[in-house]
Protein backbone atom coordinates (compact mmCIF):
# COMPACT_ATOMS: atom_id res chain seq x y z
CA UNK A 1 0.00 0.00 0.00
CA UNK A 2 1.69 3.43 -1.43
CA UNK A 3 1.81 6.29 0.65
CA UNK A 4 -0.89 8.33 -1.53
CA UNK A 5 -3.21 5.44 -0.15
CA UNK A 6 -2.28 5.77 3.39
CA UNK A 7 -3.11 9.76 3.47
CA UNK A 8 -5.72 9.26 1.81
CA UNK A 9 -7.64 6.23 4.32
CA UNK A 10 -6.11 8.78 6.66
CA UNK A 11 -8.03 12.00 5.76
CA UNK A 12 -11.59 10.00 4.94
CA UNK A 13 -11.20 8.11 8.69
CA UNK A 14 -13.91 9.40 10.80
CA UNK A 15 -11.96 10.37 14.35
CA UNK A 16 -13.81 9.29 17.65
CA UNK A 17 -12.87 11.45 20.28
CA UNK A 18 -11.74 10.75 23.99
CA UNK A 19 -10.76 12.64 27.02
CA UNK A 20 -9.17 15.38 26.66
CA UNK A 21 -9.72 16.16 22.88
CA UNK A 22 -12.06 19.12 23.53
CA UNK A 23 -15.55 19.91 22.49
CA UNK A 24 -17.13 19.92 19.22
CA UNK A 25 -19.88 22.17 17.88
CA UNK A 26 -22.33 22.00 14.67
CA UNK A 27 -22.18 25.54 13.40
CA UNK A 28 -25.37 26.41 11.79
CA UNK A 29 -23.01 27.35 8.12
CA UNK A 30 -22.95 23.51 8.57
CA UNK A 31 -19.20 23.57 9.52
CA UNK A 32 -17.59 22.45 12.49
CA UNK A 33 -15.79 24.31 15.20
CA UNK A 34 -13.69 23.12 18.13
CA UNK A 35 -12.05 23.78 21.33
CA UNK A 36 -9.59 22.52 23.06
CA UNK A 37 -7.19 23.39 26.13
CA UNK A 38 -3.33 23.76 26.18
CA UNK A 39 -1.48 22.64 28.93
CA UNK A 40 -0.78 26.73 30.28
CA UNK A 41 -4.72 26.72 30.74
CA UNK A 42 -5.40 28.10 27.69
CA UNK A 43 -8.37 27.68 24.97
CA UNK A 44 -7.39 27.29 21.30
CA UNK A 45 -10.14 26.85 18.00
CA UNK A 46 -10.64 26.04 14.75
CA UNK A 47 -13.10 25.89 12.19
CA UNK A 48 -13.19 23.17 10.02
CA UNK A 49 -15.74 22.04 6.92
CA UNK A 50 -16.06 18.02 8.57
CA UNK A 51 -16.10 16.44 12.01
CA UNK A 52 -13.52 14.45 11.45
CA UNK A 53 -11.05 17.48 10.31
CA UNK A 54 -11.92 18.84 13.30
CA UNK A 55 -10.88 15.67 15.33
CA UNK A 56 -7.67 15.35 13.30
CA UNK A 57 -6.31 18.92 14.14
CA UNK A 58 -7.20 18.02 17.59
CA UNK A 59 -5.15 15.02 18.12
CA UNK A 60 -2.41 16.74 16.10
CA UNK A 61 -2.58 19.43 18.55
CA UNK A 62 -3.18 17.81 21.89
CA UNK A 63 -0.07 15.08 20.69
CA UNK A 64 2.79 17.82 19.42
CA UNK A 65 4.99 18.02 21.97
CA UNK A 66 6.53 21.34 19.84
CA UNK A 67 3.54 23.11 20.45
CA UNK A 68 2.94 22.49 24.55
CA UNK A 69 6.43 23.88 24.85
CA UNK A 70 5.79 26.88 22.95
CA UNK A 71 2.55 27.16 25.58
CA UNK A 72 4.18 25.82 28.46
CA UNK A 73 7.28 28.94 27.75
CA UNK A 74 4.81 31.35 27.14
CA UNK A 75 2.98 30.69 30.36
CA UNK A 76 6.32 30.14 32.16
CA UNK A 77 7.77 33.61 30.88
CA UNK A 78 5.60 36.16 29.95
CA UNK A 79 1.87 36.43 31.51
CA UNK A 80 -1.00 37.19 28.90
CA UNK A 81 1.50 36.84 26.49
CA UNK A 82 0.02 36.83 22.57
CA UNK A 83 2.63 35.05 21.10
CA UNK A 84 4.37 31.84 20.94
CA UNK A 85 7.92 31.65 21.48
CA UNK A 86 9.32 31.14 18.19
CA UNK A 87 7.56 34.19 16.61
CA UNK A 88 10.16 36.73 15.73
CA UNK A 89 8.14 39.37 14.10
CA UNK A 90 7.35 42.55 15.91
CA UNK A 91 4.31 44.14 15.64
CA UNK A 92 5.23 46.71 13.02
CA UNK A 93 6.11 43.92 10.77
CA UNK A 94 3.10 42.25 11.31
CA UNK A 95 0.64 45.11 10.67
CA UNK A 96 2.79 46.54 7.22
CA UNK A 97 1.98 42.42 6.46
CA UNK A 98 -1.91 42.37 7.87
CA UNK A 99 -2.86 46.08 6.23
CA UNK A 100 -2.82 44.62 2.45
CA UNK A 101 -5.00 41.85 4.09
CA UNK A 102 -7.58 44.05 5.20
CA UNK A 103 -7.48 46.36 2.40
CA UNK A 104 -9.29 43.43 0.69
CA UNK A 105 -11.98 43.30 3.15
CA UNK A 106 -13.36 46.56 3.66
CA UNK A 107 -14.32 49.43 2.07
CA UNK A 108 -11.87 52.20 0.85
CA UNK A 109 -12.40 54.73 3.43
CA UNK A 110 -12.30 52.62 6.36
CA UNK A 111 -8.79 51.17 5.07
CA UNK A 112 -7.59 54.94 5.05
CA UNK A 113 -8.58 55.32 8.82
CA UNK A 114 -6.86 51.46 9.36
CA UNK A 115 -3.88 52.93 8.25
CA UNK A 116 -3.74 56.15 9.09
CA UNK A 117 -4.48 54.94 12.60
CA UNK A 118 -2.12 52.28 12.25
CA UNK A 119 1.21 54.76 11.18
CA UNK A 120 -0.02 57.64 13.50
CA UNK A 121 -0.20 55.87 16.48
CA UNK A 122 0.17 52.36 16.64
CA UNK A 123 3.26 51.53 14.94
CA UNK A 124 5.09 54.99 16.25
CA UNK A 125 4.48 53.43 19.91
CA UNK A 126 3.96 49.56 20.16
CA UNK A 127 5.93 49.05 16.61
CA UNK A 128 9.33 47.82 17.51
CA UNK A 129 8.24 45.25 20.42
CA UNK A 130 8.01 41.55 19.66
CA UNK A 131 4.80 39.88 19.06
CA UNK A 132 5.54 37.44 21.98
CA UNK A 133 6.62 40.40 24.30
CA UNK A 134 3.10 42.01 23.21
CA UNK A 135 -0.02 41.42 26.44
CA UNK A 136 -2.78 43.13 27.36
CA UNK A 137 -0.75 45.07 30.39
CA UNK A 138 1.31 47.00 27.52
CA UNK A 139 -1.43 47.69 25.80
CA UNK A 140 -3.48 49.07 28.25
CA UNK A 141 -0.47 51.15 28.94
CA UNK A 142 -0.30 52.24 25.79
CA UNK A 143 -3.93 53.53 25.77
CA UNK A 144 -3.22 55.53 29.15
CA UNK A 145 -0.81 57.18 27.31
CA UNK A 146 -2.46 58.46 24.49
CA UNK A 147 -5.42 59.90 27.30
CA UNK A 148 -2.39 61.55 28.75
CA UNK A 149 -1.63 63.04 25.57
CA UNK A 150 -4.70 64.67 24.88
CA UNK A 151 -5.92 61.96 22.31
CA UNK A 152 -9.50 61.88 21.79
CA UNK A 153 -11.32 59.24 23.60
CA UNK A 154 -13.26 58.60 20.57
CA UNK A 155 -9.69 58.19 18.66
CA UNK A 156 -8.67 56.21 20.99
CA UNK A 157 -11.81 53.80 20.88
CA UNK A 158 -11.37 53.82 17.38
CA UNK A 159 -7.50 52.97 17.41
CA UNK A 160 -8.46 49.81 20.04
CA UNK A 161 -11.29 48.58 16.79
CA UNK A 162 -8.19 49.05 14.39
CA UNK A 163 -5.82 47.08 17.03
CA UNK A 164 -8.00 44.29 18.22
CA UNK A 165 -8.78 43.40 14.78
CA UNK A 166 -5.24 43.20 13.49
CA UNK A 167 -4.34 41.04 16.31
CA UNK A 168 -7.25 38.65 15.89
CA UNK A 169 -6.33 38.17 12.77
CA UNK A 170 -2.75 37.29 14.01
CA UNK A 171 -4.57 34.55 16.14
CA UNK A 172 -6.81 33.21 13.53
CA UNK A 173 -3.18 33.12 11.08
CA UNK A 174 -1.88 31.47 14.43
CA UNK A 175 0.93 34.18 14.65
CA UNK A 176 -0.30 34.23 18.37
CA UNK A 177 -1.77 31.64 20.76
CA UNK A 178 -4.18 34.33 22.41
CA UNK A 179 -5.61 37.98 20.92
CA UNK A 180 -3.15 40.22 23.45
CA UNK A 181 -5.51 43.48 22.77
CA UNK A 182 -8.53 41.27 23.71
CA UNK A 183 -10.40 42.69 27.12
CA UNK A 184 -8.19 46.08 27.35
CA UNK A 185 -9.33 48.95 29.17
CA UNK A 186 -10.65 51.58 27.13
CA UNK A 187 -11.14 54.89 28.25
CA UNK A 188 -14.58 55.79 28.31
CA UNK A 189 -16.43 58.15 26.32
CA UNK A 190 -18.23 60.72 27.99
CA UNK A 191 -21.55 60.57 25.94
CA UNK A 192 -22.87 63.94 24.87
CA UNK A 193 -26.03 65.39 25.20
CA UNK A 194 -28.22 65.53 22.05
CA UNK A 195 -29.29 68.58 20.24
CA UNK A 196 -32.04 69.08 17.91
CA UNK A 197 -34.45 71.60 17.26
CA UNK A 198 -37.56 71.42 18.72
CA UNK A 199 -40.97 71.51 16.63
CA UNK A 200 -42.12 75.49 17.15
CA UNK A 201 -38.25 76.17 15.97
CA UNK A 202 -38.53 73.63 13.27
CA UNK A 203 -41.25 75.57 12.24
CA UNK A 204 -38.89 78.77 12.50
CA UNK A 205 -36.06 77.18 10.39
CA UNK A 206 -38.34 76.09 7.31
CA UNK A 207 -40.19 79.72 7.12
CA UNK A 208 -36.99 81.25 7.67
CA UNK A 209 -36.08 79.48 4.44
CA UNK A 210 -38.33 81.04 1.69
CA UNK A 211 -36.73 81.17 -1.70
CA UNK A 212 -33.80 80.48 -0.20
CA UNK A 213 -31.87 78.43 -2.74
CA UNK A 214 -31.74 75.28 -0.93
CA UNK A 215 -34.89 74.78 0.77
CA UNK A 216 -36.00 71.83 -0.14
CA UNK A 217 -32.38 70.41 0.39
CA UNK A 218 -32.91 71.42 4.38
CA UNK A 219 -36.88 71.05 3.72
CA UNK A 220 -36.53 66.79 3.28
CA UNK A 221 -32.94 67.24 5.87
CA UNK A 222 -35.34 67.75 8.62
CA UNK A 223 -38.32 65.88 7.74
CA UNK A 224 -37.01 62.75 6.66
CA UNK A 225 -33.29 62.72 8.53
CA UNK A 226 -31.12 61.56 5.32
CA UNK A 227 -27.18 61.99 6.17
CA UNK A 228 -25.41 65.05 4.25
CA UNK A 229 -23.42 62.28 1.68
CA UNK A 230 -26.63 61.25 1.01
CA UNK A 231 -28.68 64.54 0.27
CA UNK A 232 -25.47 65.21 -2.05
CA UNK A 233 -25.58 62.42 -3.88
CA UNK A 234 -29.26 62.37 -4.69
CA UNK A 235 -30.40 62.04 -8.10
CA UNK A 236 -32.88 62.93 -10.31
CA UNK A 237 -33.61 59.62 -11.12
CA UNK A 238 -33.94 58.52 -7.50
CA UNK A 239 -36.76 61.15 -7.15
CA UNK A 240 -40.77 59.32 -8.26
CA UNK A 241 -42.62 61.98 -8.19
CA UNK A 242 -45.33 60.06 -8.90
CA UNK A 243 -45.39 57.51 -6.19
CA UNK A 244 -44.06 60.07 -3.74
CA UNK A 245 -40.68 58.23 -3.01
CA UNK A 246 -36.92 59.00 -3.16
CA UNK A 247 -34.55 56.37 -2.75
CA UNK A 248 -31.26 56.65 -1.50
CA UNK A 249 -28.40 54.80 -3.83
CA UNK A 250 -25.05 56.28 -3.13
CA UNK A 251 -23.66 59.24 -1.13
CA UNK A 252 -20.89 61.92 -1.54
CA UNK A 253 -17.84 61.43 -0.61
CA UNK A 254 -14.04 63.25 -0.25
CA UNK A 255 -11.39 60.60 -1.16
CA UNK A 256 -7.96 61.51 -0.51
CA UNK A 257 -6.48 62.57 -3.53
CA UNK A 258 -9.10 62.21 -5.74
CA UNK A 259 -11.80 64.56 -4.94
CA UNK A 260 -15.49 64.52 -3.93
CA UNK A 261 -16.48 61.49 -5.56
CA UNK A 262 -20.56 59.41 -5.80
CA UNK A 263 -19.90 56.29 -3.95
CA UNK A 264 -22.24 53.39 -2.64
CA UNK A 265 -23.69 53.31 0.51
CA UNK A 266 -21.85 51.66 3.23
CA UNK A 267 -24.70 48.94 4.21
CA UNK A 268 -27.84 47.32 2.62
CA UNK A 269 -30.51 49.23 5.04
CA UNK A 270 -28.69 52.73 3.73
CA UNK A 271 -29.96 52.04 0.18
CA UNK A 272 -33.36 52.85 0.72
CA UNK A 273 -36.77 54.23 -0.50
CA UNK A 274 -38.58 56.51 1.37
CA UNK A 275 -42.13 58.73 1.14
CA UNK A 276 -42.16 62.23 1.63
CA UNK A 277 -45.04 64.70 2.00
CA UNK A 278 -46.60 66.41 -0.47
CA UNK A 279 -45.28 69.73 0.50
CA UNK A 280 -41.53 68.27 -0.16
CA UNK A 281 -42.89 67.01 -3.17
CA UNK A 282 -43.87 70.53 -4.36
CA UNK A 283 -40.13 72.02 -3.48
CA UNK A 284 -38.55 69.53 -4.95
CA UNK A 285 -40.62 70.69 -8.15
CA UNK A 286 -40.01 73.97 -7.70
CA UNK A 287 -36.14 73.08 -7.44
CA UNK A 288 -36.14 71.46 -10.36
CA UNK A 289 -37.66 74.40 -12.70
CA UNK A 290 -34.75 76.50 -11.46
CA UNK A 291 -32.10 74.39 -11.85
CA UNK A 292 -33.36 73.82 -15.29
CA UNK A 293 -33.62 77.88 -15.85
CA UNK A 294 -29.72 77.82 -14.15
CA UNK A 295 -28.66 75.42 -16.56
CA UNK A 296 -29.49 77.31 -19.68
CA UNK A 297 -28.00 80.21 -17.95
CA UNK A 298 -24.55 78.56 -17.86
CA UNK A 299 -24.72 76.62 -20.90
CA UNK A 300 -22.04 74.23 -22.26
CA UNK A 301 -20.40 75.15 -18.89
CA UNK A 302 -22.76 72.41 -17.05
CA UNK A 303 -21.50 69.40 -16.03
CA UNK A 304 -24.47 66.74 -16.14
CA UNK A 305 -24.46 64.79 -13.36
CA UNK A 306 -27.62 64.33 -13.06
CA UNK A 307 -27.73 65.84 -9.12
CA UNK A 308 -30.72 67.41 -7.35
CA UNK A 309 -28.36 69.61 -4.81
CA UNK A 310 -25.14 70.28 -7.28
CA UNK A 311 -23.17 73.35 -7.53
CA UNK A 312 -24.05 76.14 -9.68
CA UNK A 313 -21.99 74.40 -12.74
CA UNK A 314 -23.47 70.71 -11.72
CA UNK A 315 -20.41 69.22 -9.78
CA UNK A 316 -20.67 67.62 -6.62
CA UNK A 317 -21.49 70.46 -3.84
CA UNK A 318 -18.72 70.51 -1.08
CA UNK A 319 -20.24 69.14 2.67
CA UNK A 320 -18.29 72.30 4.04
CA UNK A 321 -19.95 74.58 2.18
CA UNK A 322 -22.83 72.84 2.69
CA UNK A 323 -22.58 73.16 6.85
CA UNK A 324 -21.13 76.92 6.56
CA UNK A 325 -24.78 77.89 4.85
CA UNK A 326 -26.47 76.04 7.09
CA UNK A 327 -25.09 77.91 10.12
CA UNK A 328 -25.87 81.01 8.34
CA UNK A 329 -29.28 80.02 8.06
CA UNK A 330 -29.38 79.69 11.58
CA UNK A 331 -27.98 82.64 12.38
CA UNK A 332 -30.19 84.84 10.26
CA UNK A 333 -33.13 82.33 12.06
CA UNK A 334 -32.14 83.50 15.62
CA UNK A 335 -31.99 79.75 16.37
CA UNK A 336 -29.28 78.14 18.83
CA UNK A 337 -26.58 76.66 16.74
CA UNK A 338 -26.35 73.37 15.69
CA UNK A 339 -24.54 70.73 13.66
CA UNK A 340 -26.25 69.83 10.18
CA UNK A 341 -26.04 66.06 11.44
CA UNK A 342 -28.83 67.61 14.33
CA UNK A 343 -31.18 67.78 11.74
CA UNK A 344 -31.00 63.95 11.29
CA UNK A 345 -31.49 63.90 15.33
CA UNK A 346 -34.98 66.50 14.78
CA UNK A 347 -36.34 64.33 12.21
CA UNK A 348 -36.40 61.56 14.42
CA UNK A 349 -37.65 63.72 17.43
CA UNK A 350 -40.81 64.81 15.57
CA UNK A 351 -41.42 61.19 14.10
CA UNK A 352 -40.86 59.57 17.39
CA UNK A 353 -43.21 62.53 19.38
CA UNK A 354 -45.73 62.26 16.61
CA UNK A 355 -46.89 58.40 17.25
CA UNK A 356 -44.57 57.09 14.26
CA UNK A 357 -43.42 53.62 15.20
CA UNK A 358 -40.12 52.65 15.86
CA UNK A 359 -39.59 50.04 12.85
CA UNK A 360 -41.09 53.06 10.62
CA UNK A 361 -38.41 55.55 11.79
CA UNK A 362 -35.34 53.11 11.80
CA UNK A 363 -36.53 52.58 8.02
CA UNK A 364 -36.74 56.06 7.38
CA UNK A 365 -33.22 56.63 8.78
CA UNK A 366 -31.26 53.70 6.88
CA UNK A 367 -30.04 51.65 10.28
CA UNK A 368 -29.45 48.18 10.06
CA UNK A 369 -31.93 47.37 13.23
CA UNK A 370 -34.55 49.12 14.77
CA UNK A 371 -32.48 48.64 18.11
CA UNK A 372 -30.07 50.57 16.69
CA UNK A 373 -32.80 53.43 16.69
CA UNK A 374 -33.85 52.72 20.39
CA UNK A 375 -30.27 52.71 21.61
CA UNK A 376 -29.41 56.00 20.20
CA UNK A 377 -33.83 57.58 20.28
CA UNK A 378 -35.13 55.53 23.04
CA UNK A 379 -35.25 58.00 25.84
CA UNK A 380 -37.60 60.22 23.52
CA UNK A 381 -39.69 57.87 23.15
CA UNK A 382 -42.90 58.39 26.14
CA UNK A 383 -43.81 56.42 28.31
CA UNK A 384 -47.36 54.19 28.22
CA UNK A 385 -50.13 56.68 27.64
CA UNK A 386 -52.95 56.97 29.76
CA UNK A 387 -55.54 55.58 27.18
CA UNK A 388 -53.15 52.66 26.62
CA UNK A 389 -52.59 52.37 30.51
CA UNK A 390 -56.64 51.94 30.83
CA UNK A 391 -56.77 49.43 28.23
CA UNK A 392 -54.16 47.27 29.34
CA UNK A 393 -56.08 47.52 32.80
CA UNK A 394 -59.20 46.85 31.86
CA UNK A 395 -57.87 43.97 29.54
CA UNK A 396 -56.53 42.39 32.65
CA UNK A 397 -58.71 43.07 35.04
CA UNK A 398 -61.56 39.76 35.69
CA UNK A 399 -64.91 40.62 35.67
CA UNK A 400 -66.98 39.20 38.40
CA UNK A 401 -69.67 36.98 36.99
CA UNK A 402 -73.24 36.15 39.12
CA UNK A 403 -75.68 33.79 38.65
CA UNK A 404 -73.72 31.07 36.78
CA UNK A 405 -73.01 27.44 37.63
CA UNK A 406 -69.21 27.91 37.28
CA UNK A 407 -68.92 23.76 37.30
CA UNK A 408 -70.69 23.75 34.40
CA UNK A 409 -68.15 25.85 32.76
CA UNK A 410 -64.92 23.36 33.97
CA UNK A 411 -64.19 26.67 36.25
CA UNK A 412 -63.03 25.75 40.06
CA UNK A 413 -64.26 27.91 42.37
CA UNK A 414 -61.98 28.06 45.77
CA UNK A 415 -63.25 28.20 49.09
CA UNK A 416 -61.20 30.49 50.90
CA UNK A 417 -60.28 27.29 53.38
CA UNK A 418 -58.60 25.53 49.82
CA UNK A 419 -57.24 29.34 48.74
CA UNK A 420 -55.06 29.00 51.54
CA UNK A 421 -53.89 25.55 50.87
CA UNK A 422 -53.18 26.28 48.04
CA UNK A 423 -51.23 29.12 48.87
CA UNK A 424 -49.00 26.71 51.77
CA UNK A 425 -48.41 24.16 48.73
CA UNK A 426 -47.00 26.71 46.88
CA UNK A 427 -44.82 28.26 49.20
CA UNK A 428 -43.70 24.88 50.88
CA UNK A 429 -43.10 23.87 47.04
CA UNK A 430 -41.27 27.20 46.19
CA UNK A 431 -38.91 26.71 49.88
CA UNK A 432 -37.98 23.05 48.61
CA UNK A 433 -36.74 24.09 45.16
Amino acid sequence: MNQKTIDTQEKNRKHKRGWHQGTLKKLPNGKFQIWISLPNGQRKSKTCKSEAECNRWASQIQGNPIFENRALHSQRSTQNSGLNFYNPKTVAQWFEEWLPKAKMQVRESTFRDYTKLSHQYIIPRMGNLKLHDLSRKKVNAFYETLDREGVGRNTIKYIHRVFHRAMQIAYIEEEVLTNPVHGTNIPRVEEKEMRFLNEPQVLVFLASLNNHPHEALFDLAVKSGPREGELLGLKWEDIDFFRGTISFQRQARRIDGKGLQLRPLKTKASKRTIHVGANTLDLLAKHKDEQEKLKHLVGNSWIKNDLVFPTNIGTIFDQSNLVAEFKAVLELAGLPEIRFHDLRHTAASVMIKNGIDIITVSRTLGHSRASTTLNIYGHLMPGIQPDAAQKIDNALTPTPIDGLNFNHYGIAKLTETEQNQSLAWARKKSQKS
